[in-house]
């Protein structure tokens, strides 16, 4: 029998490795989820902050082709090259030719003109506008673009000859006979049972105002259609000055309007509107007589029937009385009495 030697050391077991502790494993868990949360998050910070400084180098980007533009049509040689470079140019032409006859034209720096909010709906991008303020008490120059369909930004002749020589400002202040197409502001101040009030503003500069009391009823209509109280909208319009019969003055009138928007730009000419002619008893037209009407939509036969029954009725003489009958011996004591 083999006995052990007490002092011989008992050969080692492979002890189990001890279980890893949940708390540590939960702990390794939160900590990578962390830094994913985090790394998201600083990634959409980065994005988002990146948004706006693309937005302006949009908007400067955007700028500079409006002030290459604007440089070629004021550095052009000649009216036909400028014409070249504006909105319907070819039609236009011989009204620019008039236009630049015998004028001195005012020297501007296209690098001076700034991007300007000018309220025109643009919503694919293609309309852009610029604003130099100037000196002396002049009102702003404004150009207005389009893009064409080859990719070349186009000025608006109309809206850069109003800003340029202050057009409605003139209008205003200088009342002379001719009729003008302006861009404006127009806001609904008024409005009561007899007429609409709307007042007009310069669409590209402040200070000048000008108010209408609207009684045609075909511009009542658009306007209380198209326009709520207080509210504004960008338009085109015909303004004139009509020279008083009687008393010899000079007033302003809304001739005409022309569309919503800029004409040319973003305008869009509104839908008729039909007036409300409903008026109240005591200026409704008397009623017809129903007689003719009715004798009217009658056949001849039926006139001729009826034209009979009236003369026969107006000629046939009234039937007397008939006498009363005496019984027979009522004349019989009649005769005795006679005798």
């Amino acid at each position: 029998m083999n006995v052990q030697d007490p002092f011989t050391p008992a050969p080692v077991q492979n002890a189990p490795a001890p279980a890893p502790r949940k708390g540590k494993g939960r702990l390794l868990l939160v900590l990578g989820s962390a830094v994913l949360i985090g790394g998201g998050a600083f990634a959409l910070r980065g994005r988002f902050a990146a948004a706006p400084a693309d937005a302006a180098e949009l908007a400067a980007a955007r700028q500079q082709e409006l002030q290459q533009a604007l440089a070629a049509f004021l550095g052009a040689s000649s009216v036909e090259e400028r014409a070249a470079r504006v909105i319907g140019g070819e039609q236009i032409l011989p009204l620019m030719q008039a236009y630049y006859t015998g004028r001195e034209q005012e020297q501007l720096d296209a690098g001076q003109f700034v991007s300007t909010d000018s309220g025109m709906a643009s919503p694919d991008g293609n309309l852009g506008a610029l604003q130099l303020t100037r000196s002396r008490g002049l009102p702003p120059v404004t150009a207005c673009f389009r893009k064409a369909a080859g990719g070349n930004w186009l000025l608006d002749w109309d809206i850069w000859k109003q800003s340029l020589d202050g057009q409605f400002r003139a209008f205003t202040n200088q009342p002379a006979e001719g009729q003008y197409e302006l861009r404006v502001k127009m806001t609904r101040v008024a409005d009561d049972n007899e007429s609409l009030e709307v007042s007009l503003s310069d669409a590209f500069s402040t200070g000048n105002t000008m108010s209408f009391d609207v009684t045609r009823e075909d511009l009542r209509a658009l306007y209380s259609r198209d326009l709520p109280m207080g509210a504004t909208r960008a338009a085109t319009v015909q303004l004139v000055w009509l020279n008083d019969g009687l008393t010899g003055t000079l007033s302003p009138v809304l001739r005409r309007h022309v569309a919503w928007g800029y004409l040319g730009l973003d305008g869009t000419v509104p839908e008729p509107a039909v007036p409300n002619r409903i008026r109240d008893e005591h200026h409704l037209p008397p009623k017809p007589s129903l007689e003719p009407a009715v004798l009217a939509s009658k056949p001849a036969a039926d006139h001729a029937v009826e034209a009979t029954l009236v003369s026969n009725s107006t000629a046939a003489p009234r039937p007397s009385r008939p006498e009363p009958v005496s019984k027979p011996e009522q004349v019989a004591a009649q005769r005795l009495t006679e005798q």
